[in-house]
């Protein structure tokens, strides 16, 4: 069963990124094609914040995880996820940022499709 390795990664990936975009949130931004100058305390405070978001998101995802939550319901919790990464990458690509930043969001975004799938199907 892929799912049971696959998602927990996932999730714990999730929240390990919202950790290092706490930690240091201006290379964070610049490494997601967001730049921001460290004098930019509004700017730094959305990236923050994001960070936030992907550790709650990871934590939820985990939480369900370990419930042993029915393979729907973690199905739709990581394409819910996706949702989010999504509009991350629609940020990004209006922000102007091209090539690492835009593959680095839409491959995060896939994969999160895929491990919802995979949760579903129980494969």
């Amino acid at each position: 069963m892929i799912h049971t390795v696959l998602a927990p990664l996932m999730a714990a990936g999730l929240a390990f990124i919202g950790v290092v975009t706490l930690a240091i949130p201006a290379k964070a931004a610049w490494h997601f094609g967001l730049p921001i100058a460290d004098d930019q305390k509004h700017g730094l405070a959305f990236v923050r914040a994001t960070g936030g978001r992907d550790i709650i998101m990871g934590a939820v995802l985990l939480l369900l995880l370990l419930r042993d939550s029915q393979p729907d319901t973690v199905g739709f919790a990581f394409w819910i996820t996706a949702l989010c990464g999504a509009l991350d990458l629609v940020l990004v690509a209006q922000s102007g940022r091209r090539g690492r930043p835009v593959y680095t969001h839409a491959a995060g975004t896939l994969m999160l499709l895929a491990t919802g799938w995979i949760a579903k199907s129980g494969i």
